[in-house]
């Protein structure tokens, strides 16, 4: 824990000293590097990340925050809002779910070492991870959940444009997608884990989800031989002219 604190801290002062001249990721297989491509020279942006998790380690954003980016970060494992709160001030920490429905959900907590990361409220993925990787039961406790448009209605300042949206909520990716309205509200970019193969991405329900509601997948990242990340750009963005990808 201590030596991966001092990576942490080690990467945000390289950042900061030369941060147009060292390539640092801070995410899971150099997500935000690719992001970082496409958003490239963009340096006051707005974000929402569902399921963010910690504020540097394993961070989709935390990169865009140190370029002068902020948001909207939502994770229900209330432990990192302290965190949060020390080392990104301009960021809104919310510990609630984002889901279908608004109410009150089961939160299944994985107390294993290096697999709060799989916390979930999905039983179907806690039941598939606790068969994958041998884990024991959770601890289940309760967490109000909100839906996606509700989140943003009561956080997202009106005068922001919508740059980018992060979700990695362990099998609850295409409910919160559906609690979304999306005339109103529509990342220009958006990153999303998903339990797929590379082979079976084109029949993904999430993805045709996503190009229905007017979005190009530009890029996927495999995780694992059954996960990943995909990278999607709105249809009218000007990203999409820009060919950095």
């Amino acid at each position: 824990m201590f030596n991966k604190l001092k990576l942490c801290i080690l990467n945000s002062v390289i950042w900061k000293v030369s941060r147009d001249d060292v390539k640092l990721s801070y995410s899971r297989a150099g997500l935000d590097t690719v992001l970082r491509e496409i958003f490239k020279g963009r340096n006051n942006g707005y974000y929402v990340d569902i399921g963010c998790y910690r504020p540097v380690y394993d961070s989709n954003t935390f990169g865009f925050y140190q370029r002068g980016w902020n948001g909207l970060a939502i994770d229900a494992n209330g432990e990192f809002a302290k965190q949060f709160k020390s080392v990104r001030g301009r960021d809104v920490f919310l510990n609630c779910i984002a889901t279908k429905d608004s109410g009150i959900f089961d939160y299944y907590s994985f107390k294993e070492p290096g697999y709060d990361q799989m916390n979930t409220i999905s039983e179907e993925f806690k039941n598939q991870a606790m068969h994958k990787f041998n884990l024991k039961e959770p601890i289940v406790t309760k967490l109000q959940g909100f839906t996606l448009e509700h989140l943003l209605n009561e956080n997202k300042p009106k005068e922001r444009n919508f740059d980018l949206l992060c979700i990695d909520a362990e099998g609850a990716e295409l409910d919160i997608l559906q609690s979304n309205n999306w005339e109103k509200y529509s990342a220009e970019v958006i990153l999303i884990e998903l339990n797929t193969t590379l082979n079976d991405i084109s029949s993904d329900t999430t993805i045709n989800y996503l190009l229905k509601k007017g979005y190009v997948l530009i890029s996927y990242v495999v995780l694992d031989t059954d996960k990943g990340n995909a990278f999607l750009i709105r249809k009218d963005s000007a990203l999409l002219q820009a060919k950095r990808f």
